[in-house]
């Protein structure tokens, strides 16, 4: 989808349209898909995967990723096995 160019700010029904197609308009504050014509709003893919997605577990994979730059080759193997399968 194009971006606006040479245009300072557009609005849409307040909404503020960062970019645009024939049929649909897009907001990248609200990221927000509509038709331009009935104002339906559109499900972005992103959004519609993350519904299926497990969610990024920050606490664990730093943790993880700690352990595997402190620890020596040998030992991590051995412990990587008991993570990855207890997400512990």
């Amino acid at each position: 989808m194009p971006k606006l160019k040479n245009i300072n700010e557009k609005y849409v029904n307040g909404i503020k349209v960062d970019k645009e197609t024939k049929d649909v308009i897009y907001s990248d504050e609200q990221h927000l898909y509509i038709d331009k014509y009935d104002s339906q709003k559109y499900t972005s893919v992103t959004t519609l995967i993350g519904k299926y997605e497990n969610p990024f577990d920050v606490f664990f994979w730093s943790s993880y990723k700690a352990c595997e730059k402190l620890l020596s080759k040998d030992v991590f193997s051995v412990l990587k096995e008991t993570l990855l399968a207890t997400k512990k």
